[in-house]
C-alpha cells in the first residue's frame, strides 16, 4: 500500500510540473480536472457494477472506492496527455531543462509506393530549440 501512495504522489508532482506555461494553464487545468472528475465517476460506476455482480455485494463495497481511485488516476493521466501543452518528455528552453509528460502524436502519411495512407505514431522524448 505504501508503494501505491508513493506512485500517486509522484504522478501528482509530474502532473503539476507539466503545467509550466501560464498562457493556457487555466484552460489546461480545467480540461485536466474535468477529465479527472469524469474518470472518477466512471470508475465508481464500474466499481458499483462489480459490487452488484458479485456473490456477496455487502462484502465487496470497497470495489466502488477502488474503482473511483483508479478512475481518478486514469482520468488525470488522460487529461494531461490530451491537453497538448507538453509535447515531449524533456524540453530545453533558454538554457533551462523542463520535465513533462510526452504527447503521443498520430499522423496520416500517404505512401506512394503502395498507393495508400499509413497511420504513424510518434512520441517526442526531447525537444531542443536552437
Amino acid at each position: 500500500m505504501n508503494f501505491i501512495k508513493k506512485v500517486t504522489v509522484a504522478a501528482l508532482l509530474v502532473t503539476f510540473m507539466a503545467f509550466s506555461s501560464s498562457a493556457s494553464a487555466e484552460e489546461t487545468m480545467q480540461h485536466t480536472m474535468q477529465s479527472t472528475l469524469y474518470g472518477g465517476v466512471i470508475g465508481a460506476l464500474l466499481g458499483g457494477a462489480l459490487v452488484l455482480l458479485s456473490d456477496k455485494p455487502e462484502d465487496n463495497l470497497s470495489y466502488v472506492a477502488s474503482g473511483a481511485g483508479v478512475g481518478l488516476l486514469i482520468g488525470a493521466a488522460y487529461g494531461v496527455a490530451s491537453s497538448g501543452v507538453v509535447e515531449s518528455l524533456g524540453e530545453v528552453e533558454d538554457g533551462k531543462f523542463k520535465f513533462g509528460l510526452p504527447l503521443l502524436k498520430r499522423k496520416t502519411v500517404f505512401n506512394k509506393n503502395v498507393n495508400r495512407y499509413d497511420v504513424t505514431s510518434e512520441i517526442s522524448l526531447l525537444k531542443f530549440k536552437f
